[in-house]
């Protein structure tokens, strides 16, 4: 059970250094579109994470 945890953990944070790198990247090349797509999903992830399953 301990490793499904860890996974899970990894697999989040994974994901949130994704999410984090692709705002960045699409505020340096000003891509509007990309960007205005990725504040939600970050913030939705970040409250599910925050608040818990």
């Amino acid at each position: 059970m301990k490793n499904a945890y860890v996974g899970l953990v990894f697999l989040i944070c994974t994901y949130a250094l994704y999410l984090m790198s692709s705002h960045v990247h699409a505020m340096f090349l000003y891509d509007l579109s990309s960007s205005a797509t990725i504040p939600p999903l970050w913030r939705h992830i970040a409250a599910y994470v925050l608040g818990g399953p």
